[in-house]
């Protein structure tokens, strides 16, 4: 009897191991999931075969095969914010460096998107139009490129003082009056002073402040 109560006791503690075992993976796995970007894209181009994301800040680009219309990628979220570019190719050897040359004849076969949680692409036949849909950051990713076409940039930073894509556009912008004579008559310091402390003290937060300065 000794013995059976004492199996009895050490299956229990088993179970309970198991059970504790198994949640600790399931734990482990919604943290994961809240760290992966899932890219879907829906194509009506039939001449593109393979969907390619460019990943600069990891110097890396990623392939998939586009098919009945349909892409996806999956990626690590290796930090909170980060770009990448989508374009598209016949075959599997398309390179960036086609791309752009391809740019420079005045042809943008590319899209820009924030690897949020989740985001949506689609394409009808030019890529560099696509519809973008995701989470908040993916929404001042679109409304960026609104303002960048009507350049109505004070309305785009009054409209997401608190996003990074603020601070991606004011890079861009502060950059290219550096080095033209173009001017885009936005207030820099007012709008770098109304950044909240996590995107001052960002890379880029940082990098705005350097060219505020100079």
């Amino acid at each position: 009897m000794k013995i059976l109560h004492k199996n009895i006791i050490d299956l229990k503690l088993t179970l309970k191991n198991i059970i504790f075992f198994i949640f600790l993976l399931s734990t482990n796995r919604i943290n994961a999931q809240s760290n992966i970007s899932r890219i879907i894209g829906f194509v009506k181009e039939p001449d593109y075969k393979y969907a390619f994301l460019l990943l600069p800040e990891r110097k890396m680009t990623m392939k998939t095969s586009i098919i009945e219309g349909k892409f996806d990628f999956e990626i690590d979220k290796s930090q909170d914010f980060e770009m990448g570019t989508i374009y598209f190719g016949i075959d599997s050897n398309r390179t960036y460096k086609d791309v752009n040359e391809k740019r420079n004849e005045g042809i943008n076969e590319t899209k820009s998107i924030v690897l949020d949680d989740s985001v949506k692409i689609y394409v009808e036949d030019n890529v560099n139009e696509a519809e973008l849909i995701g989470g908040n950051d993916t929404k001042a990713l679109n409304a960026m490129n609104e303002a960048i076409k009507t350049r109505k940039y004070t309305g785009f930073f009054e409209a997401f003082p608190e996003s990074p894509i603020t601070v991606f556009l004011l890079k861009i912008m502060l950059s290219v009056e550096k080095k033209t004579s173009y001017r885009m008559f936005v207030d820099y310091e007012k709008i770098y002073s109304n950044l909240p402390l996590r995107l001052k003290e960002s890379k880029r937060g940082l990098e705005v402040k350097a060219l505020l300065e100079k």
